[in-house]
């Protein structure tokens, strides 16, 4: 008996400690009485969890962790029956990300986390959400396998299993290599572009993304190297089985609806299949001499999106037709319209789309070209559908190829009564600039494009709509924050200044020597918001002017917060999953 007592209470005194961090409460008995799901992230765990740089503090977490959660959360309000369940952020590191749940600060740990069995002892975890593995990144010539490190420094965040996995290759190759912690993984990047260190070791991942947005030309590689081969999943507390089957069946339906999908796209880019948020058509613009807008070859940059796409459709926004011959425009868009059938819009300016110098650059006779855009048009129309010219056109024998049975939709595009006139004259759609210049003679183009309207063949009713420039975040917070760039671009550019767009913080300064009463009533009559404002705002005016589709145009110093802001916009508009 003496011995059987003994064993017994070895039992329990392991017992008692494996489960030292366990839940003492159910967490889900705690998201009903707070309704409140806390969401640990990593601010700096890139394409996992991170916040943009240069964002205010209060900026909402992005990634594809992140937005997983988002998503799980919205499956718990359902299933647990929370309809009012809120979300709150709760910014973690490397180090201390596990206490966040052991300590009850956090409800998920929505991150970069690797299940692993020691971390088992102190943390559970829900279904894998991610296979990732350990690599480095180096510079031009620097050493592309482990066994060259000897004698060289390397990066690595401390407390990872990266940096685990890094200890016990050195040790396991006997390679006398020093390591170095850094305290982000911006800064270890930097480090190798400085020389500081030879490599940098992070998840896969992390270095494709780092490298992919800020440091292509720097020259970094990626090795071809993997040091392990991890699965990443969401942490939740231990001793918590009801709660951990609850994020797990959350997890289950989002896989199963190929809701994940989008979840995935969102945070790593599209692959050779297009967005999900939902959008008809995705247009590019034309402008030359323009340090901001890249768009000097919009028929190339169309090419290129058909050949990664298979719906939306594609167009100019648009070709600045007195710049060319009408037939030339036509064989290159009958081009595209054979890689991508009935998918290619093109839309038509008569605006040079840049300076008068630079318009006479494209064409020496700039000063007679736009007064024959109309006959342009017409004929740009013929050859774009295989139809006759004009009665005696020195051109009549000439056909555009390749021919097939689809064509471009042709639309007109503005910001004055003349394109209105010419859209009508021709029985064209016809897109107004509403952005040009904040709506100003808007309504009257529109107005004057359905009165004169002469209904064709291809479109025997009017067909409008409305370009405006718009920005969604999370909060109005963070989208006047970076909607701070474009108020300066627009400042300037009314002196005519056009200079590349600053960051936010860089435009916040240099708008302090403009008219702030100015500046205000600029932010105030401007499409910025959260994804639900800005889309009422939508709505309101389409419905105001009477327009039957709207487009929207945004420029950002950060590419992802464009991306962010289209997203936020088609979710809130109800054609993108949520």
């Amino acid at each position: 008996m003496g011995s059987m007592s003994k064993t017994f209470g070895a039992l329990a005194l392991a017992s008692s400690a494996l489960f030292a961090g366990d839940a003492l409460a159910g967490t889900i008995d705690e998201l009903r009485q707070s309704k409140t799901l806390r969401i640990a992230y990593d601010p700096d765990a890139p394409p996992f969890s991170y916040i943009v740089p240069g964002s205010p503090s209060t900026a909402t977490p992005q990634g594809y962790t992140v937005e997983l959660c988002r998503a799980v959360a919205d499956k718990l309000k359902e299933q647990l029956k929370i309809p009012d369940l809120k979300l709150t952020y709760i910014p973690v590191n490397s180090q201390n990300r596990f206490e966040a749940i052991t300590g009850n600060k956090a409800d998920l740990l929505c991150e970069a986390a690797t299940a692993t069995l020691s971390r088992r002892q102190i943390v559970d975890f829900s279904l894998s959400i991610f296979i990732d593995g350990a690599s480095f990144v180096i510079g031009p010539n620097g050493p592309r396998d482990v066994k060259l490190l000897a004698g060289k420094k390397v990066g690595v965040l401390p407390g990872t299993t990266t940096e685990q996995e890094l200890r016990r290759a050195l040790t396991g190759t006997q390679i006398d290599a020093e390591i170095v912690l850094v305290k982000t993984n911006q800064e270890g990047i930097d480090l190798v572009e400085n020389g500081g260190v030879a490599a940098y070791f992070a998840d896969r991942a992390t270095l494709t993304f780092l490298l992919r947005k800020e440091k292509q030309a720097a020259g970094l590689l990626m090795a071809e190297t993997y040091l392990s081969i991890e699965p990443i999943a969401l942490a939740l507390r231990r001793g918590d089985p009801d709660f951990r089957l609850a994020v797990d069946t959350a997890l289950s339906h989002i896989y199963r609806r190929g809701e994940i999908t989008g979840i995935f796209k969102l945070a790593f880019g599209p692959l050779t299949t297009p967005s999900p948020l939902g959008y008809d058509r995705f247009w590019v613009s034309e402008h030359h001499n323009h340090p901001t807008i890249v768009g000097t070859a919009p028929e190339i940059v169309i090419a290129a999106i058909a050949a990664t796409t298979q719906r939306i459709r594609i167009g100019s926004a648009g070709i600045m037709l007195p710049h060319y011959a009408p037939f030339k425009v036509a064989e290159v868009f009958r081009v595209l319209d054979a890689l991508a059938p009935g998918r290619i819009d093109l839309g038509l300016g008569r605006a040079p789309g840049s300076d008068g110098r630079t318009a006479f650059a494209l064409n020496p006779a700039a000063n007679e070209r736009p007064e024959h855009f109309p006959a342009d048009v017409r004929d740009l129309i013929a050859w774009v559908h295989d139809e006759p010219l004009v009665d005696r056109h020195p051109f009549a024998a000439v056909k555009a190829f390749p021919q097939g049975a689809t064509a471009p939709e042709v639309w007109i595009l503005g910001s004055s009564d003349y394109g209105a006139q010419v859209a009508a004259l021709f029985g064209l759609p016809y897109c107004y600039a509403w952005f040009f210049s904040d709506g100003a003679g808007g309504e009257r183009a529109i107005d004057l494009y359905k009165r004169t309207y002469r209904p064709s063949a291809r479109h025997p009713e009017p067909r409008s709509g409305l370009c405006v420039w718009a920005l969604a975040a999370e909060t109005m917070e963070e989208a006047q924050y970076h909607f701070t760039s474009r108020a300066l671009s627009r400042m300037n550019r009314d002196r005519g200044i056009l200079v590349p767009l600053d960051a936010p913080e860089v435009a916040a300064k240099a708008l302090e020597a403009y008219d702030q009463g100015r500046v205000e009533r600029f932010r105030k009559d401007s499409f910025v918001g959260t994804g639900p404002e800005v889309a009422a705002r939508i709505e309101e005016l389409k419905d105001r002017v009477g327009v039957d589709e709207m487009a929207v145009v945004t420029w950002t110093h950060d590419e992802e917060v464009r991306r962010a802001s289209y997203t936020h916009l088609a979710r809130a508009m109800g054609f993108a999953p949520t």
